[in-house]
């Protein structure tokens, strides 16, 4: 059984290394080691770097998958270079220097990609990183293509459109629009325009070859009003537009909301509504309506909360008929709120309700049991109890965990805003001389796939030698889906975190080759935790059922 102390092994390490002080010594066999640094950018990422072979789901990695890294090498000798494991495989190469100045390494690929999408790897060096990315593709098929419009940042090339568009006239298969890419890497591709006076257009499909394609988009909706109207298309940085004309059509229905003048009777709601969260297509809300006369309708809500709910289109008969609006803009606050729909002179109103974002629950009974290695024997689980502890100005719950071994203390935790912290012995965990009590941010919910932070130094002694320790968090991937034991676990954010520590009052600080995966899920918690050193993973630990209350 493995506790759930993630920290219990990287002293292990760092006794090795105070036992030696500044002496540096490897065990592989490779004499000396090297010193110098990755070639990197401005932006991090690895200068130079050329990514080999294919990548596929739940294909394993062969010679022909690594990548070559610029290394500028000060001092001759051994190395060891790797990257973090990313979505089931990783890069690495050991070898020696036996020149100074730049050269080219290349860090042979392995293990099994589980997953189809873009990767960003991190390479580690002589206390030097940088990055690259890898796309992983579908196990059949291809995976998300890299490509530019055809005339941007203007007129889209040809941008042209085809089939008869009229006021108040649904949209049929001959509505469509013609555009121009060049494509650079081969993969699916989705492309979706917002809504213009009613209509989107949007194709889906693979790219098979680079170079310039041609794509066929494909209109939806129904057109509001007539008239020229300007079609923005964009595709990451890229974007052009082509115009649009729309014909005269007939005249505006005239129709009631149900309900009116109190609550929109019938009304259903489809999508996820939380806070800080951009609302997507799948946030809709249907009314019932009494439609008298024919036409063409456009109904837009006042922003609530920072949402809008609108729709379009046309009537084509009479009597009970349903109106799809779509929800945009991103909620500001949580709560329930009350949305007010009005046409003409009929109003009714409708309620959405916008849930707080909490990637690690800390409410008391909430409860997660996690196998390790994949054996359902091998278990451990975690729960929250109803007192708090109060340390530093702070309440903080009380987290248990109970293992064939027991029941122990599993840490104490408190969210501040989008920042979760966890208050420990540093001194227990890191195995100090001492106890020494602190907390550090583990996670923030609120910002971008690679943001990088640190926690404050903690200082202490081991074997009576000074040391600071300091832990480093990197958000890999930012609200991905990962499945764990065969369920999928939308809006995870997958978090790496390093220790790194000085024995010269900070003047240098190293990063151990000991450090840990965690990945949390939306209103879950923690869905999956693994430990690695330089061989790869030390265990996994993944969950198997959990209850948040």
């Amino acid at each position: 059984m493995k506790t759930y102390k993630p920290l219990f092994w990287f002293f292990l390490l760092i006794a090795f290394v105070i036992s030696c002080q500044k002496e540096r010594s490897f065990e592989n066999g490779f004499g000396t080691p090297s010193d110098g640094s990755l070639q990197s950018g401005a932006t991090g990422d690895c200068l130079g770097s050329v990514v080999s072979g294919t990548y596929k789901k739940d294909t394993v990695l062969n010679s022909t998958n690594y990548v070559d890294v610029k290394v500028d090498v000060d001092t001759i000798g051994s190395y060891v270079i790797s990257t973090d494991t990313i979505n089931g495989f990783y890069f690495r190469a050991t070898g020696n220097f036996a020149a100074t100045g730049v050269n080219t390494v290349r860090l042979q690929g392995s293990g099994k990609p589980t997953a189809e999408g873009t990767n960003i790897f991190t390479v580690t060096y002589d206390s030097t990183e940088c990055t690259f990315s890898v796309t992983t593709l579908p196990s059949t098929g291809g995976g998300t293509s890299v490509f530019t419009l055809a005339g941007a940042p203007n007129s889209c090339t040809p941008g042209t459109t085809q089939g008869t568009y009229t006021a108040g006239v649904a949209t049929t298969s001959a509505n469509t629009a013609t555009i121009q890419v060049d494509v650079t890497t081969v993969g699916t591709y989705s492309i979706v325009t917002t809504a213009v006076n009613g209509v989107t257009f949007s194709a889906s499909g693979t790219f098979s070859a680079t170079g310039t394609q041609t794509v066929t988009l494909k209109a939806s909706g129904t057109p509001t009003a007539s008239g020229s109207f300007n079609i923005p298309v964009a595709v990451g940085t890229s974007t052009c537009s082509f115009s649009l004309s729309v014909a005269v059509g007939g005249s505006s229905a005239v129709f009631t909301l149900n309900g009116a003048p109190n609550n929109c009777a019938g009304a259903t709601f489809q999508g996820a509504y939380a806070i800080n969260t951009p609302l997507t297509s799948s946030n809709t809300v249907t009314l019932q309506v009494n439609v008298t006369t024919v036409g063409t309708y456009s109904i837009t809500t006042t922003a609530v909360n920072g949402m809008t709910f609108s729709g379009s289109g046309s009537f084509s008969a009479t009597g009970a008929q349903t109106v799809i609006l779509t929800g945009s803009g991103t909620p500001a606050a949580t709560g329930t709120f009350p949305v007010s729909v009005t046409v003409g002179t009929s109003t009714c109103t409708f309620s959405i309700t916008v849930a707080a974002i909490d990637y690690f629950p800390r409410t008391t009974n909430s409860n997660w049991t996690y196998e390790f290695d994949n054996d359902p024997v091998d278990t451990l689980q975690r729960n929250v109890i109803s007192a708090t502890k109060s340390a530093l100005g702070n309440t903080y719950n009380i987290f248990m965990q109970s293992d064939a071994s027991g029941v122990d203390s599993s840490g104490y935790y408190r969210k501040s805003g989008s920042d979760y912290y966890q208050y420990f012995d540093i001194g227990d965990l890191f195995g100090l001389d001492n106890s020494l009590w602190g907390e550090y941010i583990f996670l923030k919910d609120n910002v971008a796939a690679n943001t990088v932070w640190r926690s404050s130094n903690f200082s202490g002694t081991f074997s009576n030698n000074p040391i600071l320790i300091r832990v480093k968090e990197t958000i890999i991937q930012k609200d991905v889906s990962v499945t764990v034991n065969g369920t999928a676990y939308p809006n995870t954010i997958v978090v790496k975190e390093e220790y790194e520590y000085s024995f010269d009052a900070g003047a240098n600080w190293t990063i151990a080759d000991i450090y840990s995966m965690y990945y949390f899920s939306r209103n879950i918690g923690m869905i999956k935790f693994e430990p690695f050193d330089t061989m790869g993973s030390i265990y996994l630990q993944e969950l198997t059922k959990y209850q948040v209350f």
